[in-house]
């Protein structure tokens, strides 16, 4: 697995990337629950920089991903994982 950095939640927070299949483990960059549903930087009050973690959020994107496991909800798989880039898009403003 490669080890990924992605400070914005807590300090020395990481996903994990299996390159061969393409799994990411998203850690808390993304999660799922009933209040927010699927969200990027929910609850805020849990993060240490908010736009850090948005600005994670469109690093882990950025890989080819076949299957997208979040710490908090379900499994992305296939053509799925493109509701992870769709909410990206709606949510990351001002992340570059």
């Amino acid at each position: 697995l490669d080890v990924i950095n992605v400070p914005g939640h807590t300090p020395g927070s990481i996903a994990l990337y299996q390159r061969d299949r393409k799994y990411m483990f998203f850690g808390d960059v993304i999660r799922e629950n009933r209040k927010d549903g699927l969200s990027i930087g929910k609850p805020e009050k849990f993060n240490l920089n908010t736009e850090q973690v948005k600005a994670d959020a469109k690093k882990l994107l950025s890989y080819e991903i076949n299957y997208g496991l979040l710490s908090h909800g379900k499994v992305y798989i296939g053509r799925e994982v493109e509701m992870l880039r769709e909410l990206l898009k709606t949510t990351a403003i001002g992340v570059q």
